[in-house]
């Protein structure tokens, strides 16, 4: 999965398809966004995750394997002579419950120093994401020598800039917006310490009509479809133990977006050079301290190909490369629950002139639960 990584430009070239107060807000919202577009944290955050999950799934697989060798073992006998008189003794396993739905609910504060990516004139800013999504996803089965697990569902975000700022003299809140996204994925894990992934995610990004106010973020006649993207996306995970407690990870994503802005303009959608290939490259360690607490340095490198920005140096069509790095901490106290802070800095070139280079540090917190049945 990528980063998006642009600003969403009209037929002139340079200029936003909204005003100048919310072009900023909502393409710093775009840029903000995570890879798939739209996990419910930061791609890094939501690595560290599922790399704690992966984690747990390999102990719960050994686990089971040491369980499966006792079973169809006999019991020994309590008395001499028990197995003339009741027969042999045999361990049995419980029957497991089967659960095919996953409901999730995630909420995060984030502080940036930069939420308008500008660097000569920066604002700095609170964001809250929440995200509510369900999927159907049971539980992987075994396929040659690995397990394949499938999820397919909906998911929907509010992304809101400071909730306390109600006259907002740099605009942000103009670029307040809903995604709404129906996606479906696979992820394959084998050879114990590998996993690749594929999915399909098709976003919908809704922005405000009117001022911001809290009491309009359900109001569904106040947001109005400015964007959508078709975003095929894929993905390859090895993990290396490195001590009992350290495990080490390369990981590289990659996607493509198909994209569309003001698609419910008149005859046809505009189609406005925001199509791009993305790839990605993260190297992380996770240290486990103890049981259920995750702590994960990272670097990261991505980089984004417009494919129709058209030429912005001779032949050459626009490029972005970002270069992140922080640490997240994970601490999942239930399997159902898990609570995390972070701390990144990151730093954007762009070969396009139009597009400003920027820096950024940032500050997060969040809390996630999930429900399967």
């Amino acid at each position: 999965m990528q980063t998006p990584l642009f600003p969403l430009k009209t037929r002139s070239r340079g200029a936003y398809s909204q005003s100048n107060g919310v072009k900023l807000a909502f393409g710093a919202a775009i840029l903000l966004l995570p890879p798939s577009v739209f996990s419910q944290s930061s791609p890094n955050t939501q690595a560290a995750i599922q790399q704690m999950e992966s984690l747990k799934g390999r102990e719960k697989a050994q686990s089971s394997q040491t369980r499966a060798k006792a079973e169809g073992e006999t019991v020994p006998e309590l008395y001499a002579g028990e197995s003339s008189d009741m027969g042999a003794q045999m361990l049995l396993r419980e029957k497991p419950v089967i659960r095919y739905f996953e409901a999730n609910a995630d909420t995060s504060f984030t502080y940036t120093s930069n939420a308008n990516l500008d660097t000569r004139n920066p604002s700095d800013t609170g964001i809250s994401v929440t995200t509510l999504s369900l999927a159907f996803a049971p539980e992987p089965w075994e396929v040659a020598d690995g397990k394949l697990s499938l999820r397919s569902g909906y998911r929907h975000i509010f992304w809101i800039y400071d909730v306390k700022r109600q006259v907002d003299t740099n605009n942000l809140n103009a670029g307040n917006f809903q995604l709404s996204s129906f996606f479906v994925s696979s992820r394959y894990v084998f050879r114990e310490h590998w996993a690749a992934s594929f999915g399909v995610d098709h976003n919908r990004i809704m922005l405000g009509k009117s001022n911001w106010r809290m009491g309009r973020l359900f109001e569904s006649g106040n947001w109005n479809e400015v964007y959508t993207e078709f975003n095929p996306n894929w993905s390859l995970d090895r993990m290396f133990s490195l001590t009992t407690k350290i495990t080490g990870s390369l990981s590289y994503s990659g996607g493509y977006h198909f994209t569309y802005t003001d698609p419910n303009t008149a005859p046809s959608p505009t189609r406005i050079g925001n199509d791009h290939l993305n790839n990605a490259l993260m190297l992380s360690l996770m240290y486990a301290p103890v049981e259920q607490w995750l702590v994960q340095p990272y670097i990261r490198g991505a980089h984004a190909a417009f494919t129709r920005s058209g030429a912005v140096k001779g032949n050459e069509h626009r490029r972005d490369l970002t270069r992140s790095l922080g640490v997240n901490v994970v601490w999942s106290p239930t399997e159902r629950t898990s609570l995390r802070a972070s701390i990144s800095g990151e730093f954007r070139n762009s070969n396009d002139p139009v597009i400003t280079d920027y820096s950024k540090f940032e500050a997060a917190s969040g809390i996630s639960f999930t429900f399967r049945f």
